[in-house]
């Protein structure tokens, strides 16, 4: 029998395409989304070295960091064949947006982006982390990226949320609860009711401020909540191929006794609104 494991080990074990000696590992990254603000150096660093971009059809290009609000008549240049949400698309928007709102985002990938937030993703039962700019060069020319395993650590959410709490205010009460270096090292699973409670927009919330407890990426088990908003997006998969996409989504979750590295609890029904001060959201009233 094999040894349970989590879903992030689920996930990694997937991607994984090699093992060195020291525990560094190269992982396969099934969707890259790329903004103007981190790409534009790793683009460069391709020119220089007479690189391609290895598969552009896994790579999304929006503008959404540094872009005007009047005039966008100009707009930004395209090159490598990545294609890109022009400012005057209706698609354009916030880039961890998009990707849900197009099907670019599914369960059971592994998802990169120059920004921290990518995290946001992982509501969809995604493998999903913000990495840097050289990081960027590396996926676009390889696909594939350089990484050291993290450590597991699940966050249960019991019990009701009160009518005036948001996704918002249950993740400003973790981060409250662990810190902003509570999840430094890890992924974090998040479940419980109170978690599968919500609707994919909340929990994309959550995952979205993963990254404010210094976790690596943020996690949610996809459920019926989350293949009904995938089912019919412009991207995601159609008629028998969905069918068959679903089933091995509902493989992606944690085995029964598989253990993780850290367990914390929170009692939802406990829950008052949030509110931030000072400089970090664990600083809270």
């Amino acid at each position: 029998m094999s040894k349970p494991r989590t879903l992030f080990d689920k996930i990694w074990d997937a991607h994984l395409v090699d093992v060195q000696d020291d525990g560094t590992c190269l992982i396969y990254i099934d969707r890259h989304m790329v903004h103007e603000v981190t790409s534009p150096q790793a683009f460069e660093g391709l020119r220089l070295a007479g690189r391609k971009v290895r598969h552009p059809e896994l790579t999304l290009a929006v503008a959404d960091h540094n872009v005007p609000t009047t005039d966008r008549s100009k707009g930004i240049e395209r090159d490598f064949a990545v294609e890109y949400l022009r400012m005057d698309d209706i698609r354009q928007g916030v880039v961890h947006i998009v990707g849900p709102e197009q099907g670019f985002t599914l369960p059971g990938t592994t998802i990169v982006c120059g920004d921290s937030h990518t995290a946001t993703h992982g509501a969809f039962g995604s493998l999903a982390f913000g990495i840097g700019t050289s990081e960027v060069e590396h996926v676009l020319a390889t696909q594939t990226l350089v990484q050291k395993p993290a450590k597991n650590m699940r966050i249960t959410v019991t019990g009701a949320a009160p009518a005036s709490v948001t996704a918002k205010d249950i993740v400003l009460a973790i981060i409250g609860k662990i810190g902003t270096a509570g999840g430094t090292g890890y992924v974090v699973e998040f479940a419980g009711p109170a978690i599968t409670s919500l609707s994919m927009e909340g929990r994309m919330t959550v995952c979205n401020m993963t990254i404010e407890a210094g976790a690596r990426a943020g996690l949610i088990a996809p459920d019926q909540t989350t293949f009904d908003y995938i089912m019919g997006k412009p991207r995601a998969p159609k008629a028998a191929a969905f069918e068959a996409a679903v089933s091995y989504w509902k493989t992606l979750f944690t085995d029964a006794d598989a253990k993780f590295d850290a367990e914390i609890e929170l009692d939802a029904s406990t829950l008052v609104p949030q509110i931030t001060w000072g400089t970090a959201p664990a600083r809270k009233m």
